[in-house]
């Protein structure tokens, strides 16, 4: 039997705990190519046939590359996009790895870099919640912040900040909002370095000025999406082809309408009747005319669209299972 190791998100997921989630349809399908997969900290890198890490971890790869565990050996899943870790997609750190699976079509080559999609394993509600029922818009995310190109961080408190202003039926979820969390020096030294200071300083303005429509953060992220027509539905990185995290399935799984901004392949993936497109719109108030506008038939026509699509054989690559198959292939 072969062995994998794995490196997981975080120290939190040592143990094999982190296999108490849907990787651990992962584990599963390992084992029946005769192949265990546990933690790093439950086996030897020395010996493994390969290490697996979610996300460049600096420590155990110079570990790794201390023990004259060879290149080869030495697997790289990009789950976080370069806004958020610039660090993992620096040539010097991708030239350590011998494959790589990443969102990003624009790597993709088959021989290095290898497509990942981020496992959906949210369930189908027993009913939906109807038209009538639901409040108009939502907004649900940590507040963030990156001084890297392509970062929709600021264009999502653009967004909230226009809708909190013209007061009515909004509310935002999730934390760091209202906690002037911006006053943290790690965000100035990024910002320096990158030489966008000025837009530090409007962030700082900008995070003195707390947000009428927050409501602080939830227990259950579904149950309340399902309580809105409309959902902003902001990744964390633009203009990067394949970049698709679990934001606009949460919406399609709750039967809320997402507002859409970020890959810029969207429609390659997810049919563009299933959301409405944020780059259709040239300001936040076109987009909540458009939006005021949207009766209970044609809300009925997203929805439906969202629910076929999660429903249909082409979204089982997006679940678990599919997504694991696809990567035992390429390893």
């Amino acid at each position: 039997m072969k062995k994998y190791l794995l490196c997981p998100f975080g120290d939190y997921d040592l143990n094999n705990k982190v296999f108490e989630s849907p990787y651990g349809i992962l584990r599963d399908l390992l084992l029946q190519k005769d192949i265990s997969l546990d933690t790093y900290d439950l086996g030897n890198i020395e010996t493994a046939d390969a290490i697996l890490f979610f996300n460049h971890h600096e420590e155990l790869l110079r570990k790794c590359e201390a023990s004259g565990v060879k290149k080869e050996r030495l697997i790289l899943f990009l789950f976080e996009p370069e806004v958020v870790i610039p660090k993992q997609y620096s040539k010097i750190i991708l030239n350590r790895y011998g494959k790589i699976f990443t969102y990003r079509d624009d790597l993709i080559d088959n021989h290095l870099f290898f497509k990942l999609r981020y496992p959906q394993g949210q369930q189908l509600l027993p009913t939906l919640t109807t038209f009538a029922e639901r409040k108009f818009l939502t907004f649900m995310n940590a507040n963030k912040y990156s001084y890297v190109d392509n970062e929709i961080y600021s264009f999502r408190r653009q967004a909230i900040r226009y809708f909190d202003n013209i007061n009515f039926q909004f509310d935002i979820y999730g934390p760091g909002w209202n906690d002037n969390s911006i006053f943290n020096w790690r965000y100035l030294v990024t910002a320096i370095k990158a030489a966008k200071v000025g837009q530090y300083l409007k962030d700082a303005y900008d995070g003195l000025h707390h947000y009428q429509s927050y409501r602080g953060t939830v227990d259950d992220k579904y149950s309340t999406l399902a309580q809105y027509k409309f959902v902003l539905c902001f990744e964390n990185e633009k203009n990067v082809e394949g970049w698709i995290s679990e934001k606009i399935f949460d919406c399609l799984f709750t039967g809320a309408i997402p507002i859409y901004l970020g890959a810029s392949n969207i429609e390659k993936y997810v049919p563009s009747e299933c959301f409405i497109d944020m780059r259709q719109f040239k300001s936040f108030s076109d987009l909540n005319d458009n939006l005021s506008k949207i009766d209970e038939p044609q809300f009925l026509k997203y929805q439906n669209a969202g629910q076929d699509f999660i429903r249909s054989s082409v979204f089982e690559q997006w679940q678990p299972k599919g997504v694991f198959e696809e990567i035992i292939k390429a390893l």
